[in-house]
């Protein structure tokens, strides 16, 4: 079942998705993707489970959310290669013309990780060819751009 949630405000920081009730503010709907981190998992590819985002993708495109957060665990390592496979399962998500707003996990904290996420996850930032598309006001501490961050969404 699908819910519409009319919020203030979605902030997304530390692993959590907060919606705050609102009567004026717009409704739309978002998805929430657990860790996709594993080891030998099949249908994997790089420590991610390819099979499973693969999966909740077509779930999340089925029922048109506008975005989808991923609560952390990206990938088991955080190495580039994972990094990028995980980077890649999310191109179906934005073919389909959704929002894909990541968080860091522990397996994703070397210093290395953190440089690949910024690159491949502009949209974190408000920027790059991945925009949420109705984000305004994206806040990030200037010390971590895109790795802790909040927005509104569609005026809320």
């Amino acid at each position: 079942m699908q819910t519409k949630f009319k919020v203030t405000n979605l902030v997304v920081a530390l692993g959590i998705a907060v919606a705050m009730p609102n009567a004026m503010a717009a409704s739309f709907s978002f998805g929430v993707m657990a860790d996709t981190q594993w080891q030998n998992f099949p249908g994997g590819e790089n420590t991610v489970a390819t099979g499973i985002i693969d999966s909740l993708n077509t779930q999340f495109i089925n029922s048109k959310v506008d975005f989808v957060v991923q609560v952390g665990d990206l990938s088991d390592n955080g190495n580039s290669a994972a990094m990028t496979t995980r980077a890649n399962h999310a191109q179906a998500l934005y073919d389909a013309g959704i929002g894909f707003m990541p968080l860091r996990g522990n397996h994703e904290a070397s210093a290395t990780a953190a440089t690949q996420f910024q690159s491949l996850y502009q949209q974190t930032q408000g920027t790059g060819s991945h925009a949420l598309a109705g984000a305004t006001n994206f806040s990030s501490p200037t010390t971590m751009p895109g790795l802790s961050y909040s927005y509104n969404y569609k005026g809320c």
